[in-house]
């Protein structure tokens, strides 16, 4: 290591799994390497208090976090205008959080700190140089406007701080540059994420039982694992199993429902359409967990079935990480880690014919899956373990820094 490198992650503090999970992976490895990571958090939640519990120095600046914007056009242009409030207000609340001990990389990734955090960056100096913002882009870029306001805020922000964009896939990183591929300084670098491989080890997991489940030794087990949303497509799921397959025990199969909320409208939803196929007593669900690790052995395919397009996808690679092939509709981060018949299958659109003709295929391939198990953990090893990525981030954040030293 040529000189630690100073980093200030600049989290809300209340970030959920997907992003916490990153947050908690990448900066424990960006420390085992020997560099400072200290965080600041917008105010106090479940992240800021994993992050202190696991002895990283955390600052809290009890501000008002940046709001959602929702409803009409009136009610989003008052929502603007308490932004624009909000935003210059936290980006000096940051800005004097990163001054006690100006770092060389102040880190973000919701996008609702990116322009907070740019704005608090812009003239800073660590004893190295300017400080280098990174955004970590770990969503899509949408905008219902008729105009792309949204897209036209990031790139203001990003060419502000001249910031290093790390965008969770290829897709996500064209949702920010527009339909044109190109904005002039805002050039996003792809940058795919990994999950811990000493968590998603089948080696050294403690499974979950089938017996446990309620499920046939013998069975073909679906799974998906997400939130209950309509987003998530666990009622296309159950139709494309009940068609592609049929209620008949020939095979036997079952769908493992992993999430929550399980009593919500969207589980009801998913639970209706099981009853009018007649397969209600071969859905099952188990509400939120803490250790999807332990399902994966219970599940033959896991299935990422959103209905519109996949930022990434952590779920997806997880899966491959616990050997198991993945069935996935292939629109944005899934197409471009799983490989199709190979380390899983593709569905190319969002559809019933879609989806049945997908489950179609996994079952005609039944005889591989053995080989297709093998090839989806080599290939979530060679290319999305948590410690592989975290040598691409600093060999990415170093080359930075040398460019503007």
């Amino acid at each position: 290591m040529d000189r630690v490198i100073g980093f200030a992650w600049v989290i809300d503090g209340t970030e959920g799994y997907g992003v916490a999970s990153t947050v908690l992976a990448l900066t424990e490895h960006v420390r085992r390497a020997g560099h400072a990571v200290r965080v600041i958090a917008v105010r106090q939640g479940s992240l800021a208090q994993e992050l202190r519990g696991r002895g990283f120095d955390v600052d809290v600046l009890g501000a008002v976090a940046m709001g959602v914007y929702t409803g009409g056009r009136v009610a989003r242009a008052l929502q603007l205008v308490r932004n624009t409030a909000r935003g210059r207000a936290l980006a000096r609340a940051i800005r004097a959080a990163l001054i006690k001990r100006t770092p060389d990389v102040a880190h973000v990734i919701l996008p609702t700190l990116v322009s907070p955090v740019s704005r608090a960056i812009v003239g800073l100096r660590a004893p190295g140089g300017p400080v280098l913002g990174v955004w970590e882009m770990a969503a899509v870029v949408g905008d219902r406007a008729p105009i792309p306001v949204n897209r036209w805020i990031y790139h203001a922000a990003v060419r502000r701080a001249r910031m290093l964009v790390l965008a969770n896939s290829a897709y996500t990183g064209r949702t920010l540059v527009g339909p044109r591929g190109r904005a002039r300084g805002v050039e996003p670098v792809t940058f795919h994420l990994g999950v811990d491989e000493g968590r998603f080890d089948p080696s050294r997991v403690r499974p979950v039982q089938r017996r446990d489940l309620g499920i046939p030794s013998d069975a073909v087990v679906f799974g998906v694992i997400a939130r209950f949303d309509g987003a998530k497509g666990q009622r296309q799921v159950v139709g494309a199993l009940a068609a592609a397959i049929g209620a008949a025990p020939a095979p036997d199969w079952r769908l493992l429902l992993i999430g929550g909320p399980a009593d919500g409208p969207h589980a009801q939803a998913v639970r209706d359409e099981a009853a009018q196929r007649g397969v209600a007593d071969r859905v099952i669900f188990t509400g939120p967990v803490p250790d999807p690790e332990r399902y994966y052995a219970a599940i033959d395919v896991p299935c990422n079935a959103r209905t519109d397009a996949e930022p990434y996808g952590l779920s997806v690679v997880e899966a491959m990480m616990m050997a198991r092939p993945v069935l996935v509709h292939a629109l944005g981060g899934p197409a471009e880690t799983v490989i199709d018949g190979v380390t899983g299958w593709h569905v190319p659109a969002p559809t019933p014919e879609a989806w049945r003709a997908g489950v179609a295929r996994v079952m005609a391939d039944r005889h591989r899956w053995g080989q297709m198990r093998e090839a989806a953990r080599a290939h979530a090893l060679e290319h999305f373990t948590a410690s592989a990525v975290a040598r691409r981030y600093m060999d990415t954040v170093q080359g930075r820094l040398a460019q503007s030293q």
